[in-house]
């Protein structure tokens, strides 16, 4: 019997060895397997392919789909049947990444750098000469506007005409400061001085209201351009005024409206915002935001003097 026993462990102590054996070789065969994978794919640079990101998922998608039917599993875990079959099937993929990198053309500069680009060279273009216009501006509720809202509950309006100069001098740190930061995805001309009239034409022009001129840039994204300008105005009493519940805000009023061919002597004649910036929570923490006040049409000033007889 004691013989017996001793035999009974020793052959339990064997298994228990053999276990641990085994499993060792399934975890070392599991970490030469995988670091094949990762070895492919660092050395194929499929995954980082700088081309097109059609040409990296493409890559990385042909090479997790190869690799998976070069494993197999067992009890949940994924491991290479062999590790020679590990080698030859990085080795397939490394080349198959290579086919696919090497079948991908050259990408073309975007469209967009190009504008960005005739964007900086804007500050020449329109060096050459100034451009003048007639501002129709109609101030009013409109929808979707965060004004007070009091202001223009009644529907009243405000209608004026101011004629402003984009001239080519650049503007001073002040006026810089005072543009509106918006152009977050695109590119930006230089800032440049907006001249205007001492005042503005209200009432027909039985009413004025003084104006101090501002600034204006070109900015660039997506294939468009915008003419962002702002005037600095001396705005109408809030209070006690004869237009009622709607009154213009005193300070910067800011113009947005589409330029063609990224110069502003070219300007839509569709109408566009008229905004301000005034501090408040609608964006969800109390910052300056932009608020509209009404619309505005630009037309060429000789244009303008044609029709309007002034």
């Amino acid at each position: 019997q004691p013989a017996t026993r001793s035999t009974s462990r020793a052959d339990r102590h064997q298994s228990r060895s053999n276990a641990i054996r085994g499993s060792s070789m399934k975890a070392a065969h599991h970490r030469k397997g995988t670091a094949a994978v990762l070895l492919f794919l660092f050395r194929s640079g499929a995954a980082f392919s700088s081309n097109t990101a059609t040409g990296s998922s493409e890559a990385v998608h042909v090479a997790f789909h190869a690799a998976r039917r070069g494993i197999r599993h067992r009890g949940g875990f994924s491991l290479f049947a062999e590790r020679n079959d590990a080698s030859e099937e990085a080795a397939r993929l490394l080349a198959k990444a290579r086919e696919i990198r090497e079948s991908i053309p050259e990408q073309q500069p975007e469209a967009s750098s190009k504008v960005a680009d005739e964007a900086d060279d804007q500050t020449s273009s329109s060096a050459t000469t100034a451009a003048g216009y007639r501002l129709y501006c109609d101030l009013g509720r409109e929808d979707g506007t965060w004004m007070d809202p009091r202001w223009g509950a009644s529907g009243k309006r405000i209608e004026f005409t101011l004629d402003v100069e984009f001239d080519i001098s650049l503007a001073n740190d002040a006026i810089c400061l005072k543009m509106v930061k918006d152009n977050f995805g695109g590119k930006s001309s230089a800032v440049r001085t907006v001249k205007s009239l001492k005042s503005a034409r209200l009432r027909g022009g039985f009413d004025k209201m003084q104006c101090y001129g501002g600034g204006y840039r070109i900015d660039v994204g997506g294939g468009n351009s915008v003419c962002r300008f702002f005037v600095e105005c001396e705005g109408t009493p809030e209070r006690g005024g004869t237009f009622g519940d709607v009154w213009v805000p005193q300070g910067c009023l800011y113009f947005s409206i589409p330029s063609f061919g990224n110069t502003v002597s070219n300007l839509s004649a569709k109408e566009c915002p008229i905004t301000v910036r005034q501090i408040g929570w609608h964006t969800g923490w109390r910052r300056e935001e932009s608020r509209i006040v009404g619309i505005f049409r630009a037309k060429k000033l000789e244009d303008a003097r044609r029709i309007d007889k002034y």
